[in-house]
């Protein structure tokens, strides 16, 4: 610590007291625990996806994760994992134009896309997302079996 002409400097001063505290385990407390950084842009698109089988567009994709550039996300995922999502178009408010509104189809496709969030979390030292969140989340999409009996019998009624 040095005096200079304004006095001590109140940074150092209490990085020396952080680095001589004891903890209750016995340790100096200097040892710190891994933060981790802010949700990437794919991560959180990706969890709203997830999270809205009524599927999203790309406004609100920007309104409700943050991302001021997302529209490329829902392909990337596509590509990356292996997965189809549905690419429908919407009318917008003023009967001017469409949006791309993109939806996940199958709940083996939402699995993938929350493991994939997972390893998006794994990799900047966040915690995973809770296996009762992913239940519940996957579970508001119908079971690839159910989609394929369903398809059946309209074709075998048609």
């Amino acid at each position: 610590m040095t005096d200079s002409k304004k006095g001590l400097n109140s940074a150092r001063v209490q990085a020396l007291q952080h680095s001589s505290i004891t903890l209750g385990n016995g340790s100096t407390g200097t040892e710190r625990e891994p933060v981790s950084s802010p949700a990437t842009i794919r991560e959180r698109v990706a969890l709203f996806l997830a999270e809205s089988p009524e599927g999203v567009t790309v406004l609100s994709m920007l309104n409700n994760s943050g991302a001021t550039s997302s529209r490329n996300i829902p392909s990337l995922l596509e590509r990356e994992l292996g997965i189809k999502l549905d690419a429908g178009q919407d009318a917008n408010g003023t009967n001017e134009g469409r949006h791309n509104r993109w939806r996940i189809q199958t709940r083996a496709d939402c699995l993938k896309v929350l493991a994939d969030v997972n390893r998006q979390r794994r990799k900047r030292n966040a915690p995973p997302l809770s296996p009762e969140r992913m239940t519940r989340i996957a579970g508001r999409y119908p079971d690839l079996s159910t989609i394929t009996a369903a398809t059946t019998a309209a074709t075998a009624s048609a």
